[in-house]
């Protein structure tokens, strides 16, 4: 996750911000099969701190994309450095892990899915 880090920097400073987003998804996708397979909902019937581990993995690759996306999202990253309970990290403190015992908010929406036909009405398509 975190060696593509100085690449993404590399194309927000250049101003290849296609690149960056095609990168940062990549690395989005990466934690979601991550997720998927690992299948802590199902993993926590039989052992919670394997869970649990997944789980802060899992938030912790959150905190890492927010913070790679803050150049271009700031609204969203914002919300999510909320929900964390976090400060808004520069690209240096970005793979600092959370110290033990970390606290965050409870669950609540922090988007909501686009629609393809809304996007596309409000495009004029």
């Amino acid at each position: 996750l975190y060696q593509k880090q100085a690449l993404i920097e590399d194309y927000y400073e250049t101003l290849q911000f296609s690149k960056a987003m095609r990168e940062i998804i990549a690395l989005a996708q990466d934690v979601n099969q991550y997720i998927e397979l690992s299948e802590p909902w199902n993993l926590v019937k039989e052992d919670a701190l394997k869970a649990q581990a997944v789980c802060t993995t899992a938030l912790q690759a959150l905190f890492f994309l927010a913070g790679l996306l803050q150049p271009v999202m700031p609204e969203l990253c914002s919300n999510i450095f909320i929900f964390l309970k976090i400060k808004a990290p520069s690209f240096s403190k970005l793979q600092e892990n959370f110290k033990p015992g970390h606290q965050i908010d409870a669950f609540s929406h922090l988007g909501k899915r686009l629609d393809k036909k809304q996007v596309l009405a409000a495009l004029n398509f």
